[in-house]
């Protein structure tokens, strides 16, 4: 049962504490901070942030999410400022990073700092993409898992769109899959822009390191044989009978 239904004897301590933070009043919000600098900081520094004044709902949240989570005003407040930057700055989607910041063990500047760039690096190549790309509508989870990974791998939003030229023209559609395939090779082999890339298939795919057709069997036609029924179909008919 959730935990408004559930008798306060048989509360766990963390979720007594959760339900009688977010169960409480303006006043004890008020009380909360005129007793404690760090909450009255909290607060009045999410109110700046935001350039609103806080519900009471969002006040009970921001002080659970220190309470519950053990977690310093000004990482929390860091955390505020980011959401507000990506345009989420609804108080369940503050939650919900506050939440995978605690599973990560996120307490120190240095460490939200490292994952806010991360997290800026992603939304900001996931909007290049979808734009240039053309895709008039949202991304899926499956599309943005893959530009989470290749924002991880460092590929910029004009390596995407590359591979997403060379998908197309060897598939004929989107598919993020067989992108997901050429950016990995890339990564794979280091190559981190468009110079590199075409240097590195030039090389793979011009002189002594072109693939050689068989001397034998079915595999001598493996490059010809197109070219060889072209020209057979071009012989005027008298001269096959000679």
């Amino acid at each position: 049962p959730a935990a408004e239904d559930t008798p306060p004897q048989l509360l766990t301590p963390q979720k007594s504490m959760e339900r009688s933070t977010k169960m409480m009043s303006p006043k004890e919000i008020a009380a909360r901070a005129t007793e404690s600098n760090e909450i009255g900081g909290l607060l009045a520094g999410a109110e700046v942030i935001l350039g609103r004044t806080l519900t009471h709902t969002e006040q009970r949240t921001l002080i659970w999410i220190h309470d519950y989570y053990s977690m310093g005003a000004d990482i929390i407040l860091m955390l505020v400022d980011f959401c507000k930057s990506i345009n989420k700055s609804n108080i369940a989607y503050i939650e919900k990073v506050a939440a995978n910041w605690h599973e990560k063990e996120i307490t120190t500047h240095q460490q939200a700092d490292a994952e806010i760039r991360k997290l800026q690096s992603y939304f900001s190549l996931e909007g290049q993409v979808a734009a240039k790309l053309g895709l008039n509508r949202s991304l899926i989870k499956k599309e943005r898992e893959f530009i989470a990974q290749w924002a991880q791998m460092g590929m910029t939003a004009e390596l995407i769109l590359y591979a997403y030229e060379k998908t197309v023209a060897n598939t004929g559609k989107v598919s993020f899959n067989y992108m997901n395939k050429i950016i990995s090779e890339w990564y794979k082999n280091k190559l981190f822009s468009i110079a590199e890339i075409d240097s590195f298939d030039q090389k793979r795919f011009s002189g002594s390191n072109a693939p050689q057709a068989s001397k034998s069997g079915s595999e001598s036609h493996s490059y010809n044989l197109d070219l060889l029924l072209e020209n057979a179909l071009a012989i005027p008919q008298n001269k096959k009978e000679q």
